[in-house]
């Protein structure tokens, strides 16, 4: 298990990093963060619009 550890840091690390480090990926992610609020909001709203509860059956 720690071979496996030692190999992705000394390989895979730095490239995810520089990767990661790029403009347009982190604007992405900031406008992904950004938005999170709004869309959890929105689901919440659309769940209590369309109840998964059947209506009128008896």
């Amino acid at each position: 298990m720690n071979g496996k550890r030692s190999l992705i840091e000394r390989y895979v690390l730095p490239v995810a990093l520089k990767v990661a480090g790029q403009k347009h990926v982190l604007s992405v992610r900031d406008g992904i963060i950004l938005n999170m609020p709004f869309m959890l909001i929105g689901s919440f709203f659309l769940i209590f619009a369309y109840l998964p509860v059947p209506a009128g059956r008896k």
